[in-house]
C-alpha cells in the first residue's frame, strides 16, 4: 500500500479515537473530516472488496440500513403531523442521525486497512484514557466544567463528566467502551496494561457519580467473570470484587453516601414526592404517550412542550422538568409506537449482521449492546451525541471484524 494511503486510513482511526473524549462541538468536526477522510481514501483505493462495507449483498445489513432510515424518517414525519410542535432543526437531526448507519462502514474500511502495529494504538488508548482520567480527578477536585466556550468553576458539584455536557453523558460513553476494554483484561490476565486502562475506565465511573452506571458496570463485570474464568480463577475474582464493593459499601466516601440518599427523605438531588424523580418524568410521558400512542409527538419535545403535562400530573411547579430519562420511553413519546417498532427491528437486525468468529468477540458485541440498552433505561443514551458517537466508534470495530467473514 503506498504510504499517503496508509496515512490517509491511520488518521481516519487516529482521529476517530481522539474524538472519543472530546465534546459535541469537535466530535460533530472529527464525525465529519474522519469520514470525508475515509471517502477520499476508499476513491484512491479504489478496491472492489468495499462492497464489505455497505449492506448490498447481505441481508439482514441491508434490513438494518432500511430499517434505521426509516425511524429517521417516520420522527420527522411525527413531528410535520404533530401541528402543535414547533418542528424545528429536523434537517439537523437527519443528518447527525444518519451517521450511524453511514460512518461505521466507512471507518470500518480504514481500521481494516490500517498498517500500524497493535502496540500502536493500544499507546494510543492508553495516553487518551490517561489524559481522560486527569481531567475527571481536577473535576472531582476544584469542580471545573465547560459551558458553550467557557470555564467554569463550581466547587458545590464535583461529579465528573470530562468536556461533555453531564456527569450522565460521561458514564454512559464509558460505559460503552467498558466491554472492549474488559475483555482485553480478561484475555490478558497478566497484562498489566490492559488492567491499568480497565481501572481508569471504572475509576472515571465512580467519579461520575452515576448510581447506575457504576451498578450496570459490576454486573457486567460479574457477567464477564462467568463467562471466561473458571475454577480458581474466578473465585478468586468473585473474592476480590466482593472485598472491593464491601470496602466501598461499609466505609464513608462520596460513592456509598449517594447511594444512601436513595433511602433518605433529604436527597438534594429529588424534587419530587416520588422515590426518584425519574418515576416523574415517566409519569408525565406516559399522559404524553396516551394522546398520540401511534403516531408520537415528534423530535424536540423541549421544556414548553412539555410543562402542561407535568400540570396534569400535579407538577407545574416542578424543578425539573426534564425528558424521559429512558430512551425506549422517549422514543415511544417521540415517534410512538411506529417509531419504537422501527427502532426494535433496527436493533435486531443489527445484531445479527454483526457475526464474529471469534466467540469472545460476539460476546463483545452482545455486552455492548446489551449495556446501551439497559443503560438507557435511565437515561436518553441514544439521544446524546457523545453516545452516538461512542456507539459509531465501536460499531465501526465490530464491522471491521465482521468484514474478514466470507458469506
Amino acid at each position: 500500500m503506498p504510504k499517503f494511503q496508509a496515512r490517509l486510513a491511520m488518521s481516519v482511526c487516529c482521529l476517530a479515537m481522539i474524538g472519543l473524549i472530546l465534546g459535541t462541538a469537535p466530535q460533530s468536526i472529527i464525525l465529519f473530516l474522519a469520514s470525508g477522510l475515509a471517502l477520499t481514501y476508499i476513491i484512491r483505493t479504489r478496491k472492489s472488496d468495499f462492497s464489505w462495507a455497505l449492506w448490498a449483498s447481505r441481508p439482514d445489513e441491508a434490513k438494518a440500513f432500511i430499517l434505521f432510515a426509516a425511524f429517521l424518517i417516520w420522527n420527522v414525519c411525527s413531528t410535520l403531523l404533530n401541528p402543535a410542535n414547533p418542528n424545528g432543526l429536523l434537517l439537523s437531526y437527519l443528518v447527525t442521525g444518519s451517521a450511524v448507519i453511514l460512518v461505521p462502514p466507512l471507518w470500518a474500511y480504514c481500521w481494516r486497512s490500517q498498517t500500524r502495529s497493535p502496540a500502536f494504538w493500544s499507546r494510543l488508548s492508553t495516553g487518551l484514557l490517561i489524559v481522560w482520567t486527569l481531567v475527571a480527578i481536577s473535576q472531582a477536585i476544584i469542580g471545573w466544567q465547560i459551558e458553550g466556550s467557557h470555564m467554569v468553576f463550581d466547587p458545590h458539584f464535583r461529579r465528573s463528566r470530562g468536556f461533555y455536557s453531564h456527569p450522565l453523558t460521561f458514564a454512559y460513553v464509558l460505559l460503552v467502551i467498558w466491554p472492549f476494554f474488559l475483555l482485553d483484561a480478561l484475555r490478558n490476565l497478566r497484562s498489566g496494561k490492559a488492567w491499568f486502562k480497565l481501572a481508569l475506565i471504572a475509576l472515571m465511573v465512580m467519579l461520575s457519580g452515576s448510581r447506575a452506571a457504576q451498578l450496570l458496570l459490576i454486573l457486567s463485570l460479574l457477567v464477564s467473570v462467568f463467562r471466561f474464568l473458571k475454577g480458581s480463577q474466578r473465585g478468586l475474582a468473585l473474592l476480590l470484587l466482593g472485598v472491593l464493593v464491601a470496602g466501598v459499601a461499609l466505609s464513608d466516601n462520596p460513592i456509598s453516601r449517594r447511594f444512601l440518599l436513595l433511602t433518605s427523605a433529604q436527597d438534594p438531588d429529588r424534587y419530587s414526592e416520588y422515590p426518584d424523580d425519574r418515576l416523574a418524568f415517566w409519569h408525565a410521558f406516559s399522559v404524553m404517550i396516551e394522546e398520540r400512542p401511534l403516531l408520537g409527538h415528534g423530535l424536540r419535545l423541549d421544556k414548553t412542550y412539555r410543562l402542561p403535562y407535568y400540570r396534569k400530573i400535579g407538577l407545574g411547579s416542578f424543578k425539573k422538568p426534564y425528558e424521559a430519562h429512558n430512551q425506549l420511553i422517549q422514543i415511544l413519546a417521540e415517534g410512538g409506537v411506529i417509531g419504537l417498532s422501527l427502532f426494535a427491528a433496527w436493533l435486531f437486525y443489527l445484531m445479527r449482521s454483526l457475526k464474529m468468529k471469534d466467540p469472545h468477540d460476539q460476546f463483545l458485541l452482545v455486552l455492548t449492546l446489551s449495556i446501551f440498552l439497559i443503560g438507557g433505561l435511565t437515561q436518553n443514551a441514544f439521544h446524546d451525541f457523545e453516545v452516538r458517537y461512542a456507539l459509531i466508534l465501536m460499531l465501526s470495530l465490530a464491522r471491521a471484524r465482521t468484514q474478514l467473514l466470507p458469506r
